[in-house]
């Protein structure tokens, strides 16, 4: 093949590109966690997930955006098309406590985002080894006392 046939065939290629249709965009709904995958928070947003698929019948997937206490996920859906593809799940604390250690706050949670539902509220416990002998918080910091 000499140089014109080359540059003919990349012209004709190029052009038979540009002539396609226009395909219509990827309507993959993408639920945006701020977490690691492999927690309870991640195991809610896939339940999420397949649930919406279930009722819309369109491909929903989880995609685990971590970085930054949970900057990279927030930004990532306060800058996508307002399309409604892209769900932020995340916690209160994520949401409201990121604007105030930001020198110069990148979002605003009340004018950025729209709260939709909670999904649910996990419960945390305080737990220590049979060394404090403690079965209360009263009891733990006294051993805290005790044992400085």
């Amino acid at each position: 093949m000499d140089r014109r046939q080359l540059l003919t065939s990349g012209a004709a290629l190029a052009a038979s590109t540009l002539a396609r249709p226009v395909v219509a965009q990827d309507n993959t709904i993408r639920i945006i966690y701020p977490f690691a995958a492999g927690g309870a928070g991640d195991a809610v947003c896939r339940f999420m997930a397949e649930e919406i698929r279930a009722a819309t019948g369109r491909n929903t997937i989880v995609e685990n955006r971590t970085g930054a206490s949970g900057l990279v996920a927030i930004k990532s859906v306060m800058n996508a098309s307002p399309d409604g593809t892209n769900i932020l799940v995340t916690t209160g604390p994520t949401m409201y406590l990121l604007p105030l250690v930001e020198e110069t706050p990148s979002f605003d949670a009340l004018r950025d985002f729209r709260p939709v539902s909670v999904l649910g509220k996990f419960e945390f416990a305080i737990c220590t080894g049979p060394a404090t002998n403690a079965q209360s918080l009263q009891e733990l910091f006294a051993w805290f006392k005790a044992n400085p």
